[in-house]
């Protein structure tokens, strides 16, 4: 299962099913939204000189060093850009976000590369969906990285101990109820995720 948020990573997510030699389901979630977003592109060498990446670093190039880092924020699809439109609108430097393409088999072993990267940072899923979908379920109870849920702030993992904690954030399940009945109430979800996400001290 995999959730692709450029025309690239896309591309080589197909060429990948048909050159396996073996036959395994694939199944795509990316929201149609994207092919019309304009910041949803991809230089044209990345289509010939990469292959299918499970998971996407951040392309913040003046970011702060390493060590300096105060926040991880993994994601995937759609929310990637929101987010990144409200950090490059509040000029936040020591945020990254990183893009999880391959949801199931999940990258444990590119997270626990991240978290070992930015060894002083805060782990963050950032989904819109409620926490019984995606992700989160997911992450309770991982290897790599322990999880600790907002639902459950006092529930930890019996994992691992020495990685960061991942928190998820999403929204209310109120808000969710009305999405299909008015799109601009979605997309003042997506902003108010986008928000909470780059807020000091959420959760």
């Amino acid at each position: 299962m995999c959730l692709p948020s450029t025309p690239a990573n896309y591309f080589h997510l197909l060429r990948r099913q048909i050159r396996r030699d073996f036959r395994k389901p694939l199944i795509v979630i990316s929201p149609k939204s994207l092919l019309r977003l304009p910041a949803c592109q991809s230089d044209l060498s990345l289509f010939y000189e990469k292959d299918f990446q499970r998971l996407l670093p951040d392309e913040l190039t003046d970011a702060v060093p390493d060590d300096k880092v105060k926040r991880i924020i993994m994601c995937s699809g759609r929310v990637y850009y929101d987010i990144f439109n409200e950090r490059k609108k509040r000029d936040v430097k020591d945020v990254v976000i990183v893009r999880v393409e391959q949801i199931c088999p999940f990258p444990y072993d590119m997270v626990g590369d991240v978290a070992k990267k930015y060894k002083n940072a805060e782990v963050y899923w950032v989904q819109e969906e409620p926490f019984n979908q995606v992700c989160c379920s997911v992450l309770q109870c991982v290897a790599v990285c322990c999880g600790v849920l907002q639902s459950t702030p006092s529930k930890k993992c019996t994992g691992c101990k020495k990685s960061p904690p991942i928190r998820c954030v999403v929204v209310c399940c109120s808000v969710l109820r009305c999405v299909a009945a008015c799109c601009r109430v979605h997309q003042r979800r997506s902003v108010l995720v986008a928000r909470r996400a780059l807020q000091s001290g959420v959760l």
